[in-house]
């Protein structure tokens, strides 16, 4: 891989996107160059890949949030029609 990659941190960069481990990429590295970046600039490396965790999604707050606001809206819209003189038939 010495003709490939032209120097020990152009593997870590290679090796860190699907190579989690960064213990591994090392040894894998200085196998290849006799010399290795060290763990934390490894480190620093893979911190470029990793995409962070979805958010946990909080169904019960987006559903009792809107058929909060479905009723205030319904509750206005009927008072508008009776205050037009309209014959409302309330749930």
């Amino acid at each position: 891989m010495i003709d490939v990659h032209h120097n020990s941190e152009a593997m870590a960069r290679v090796l860190v996107q699907y190579i989690a481990d960064p213990f591994k990429v090392r040894r894998l590295v200085k196998a290849e160059f006799q010399r290795a970046p060290n763990i934390d600039t490894i480190k620093a490396l893979r911190a470029r890949f990793e995409r962070p965790a979805p958010a946990p999604i909080n169904h019960t707050w987006e559903i009792d949030l809107h058929s909060e606001r479905m009723k205030a809206a319904n509750a206005a819209f009927l008072n508008a029609i009776e205050r037009a003189g309209r014959q409302v038939v309330r749930p």
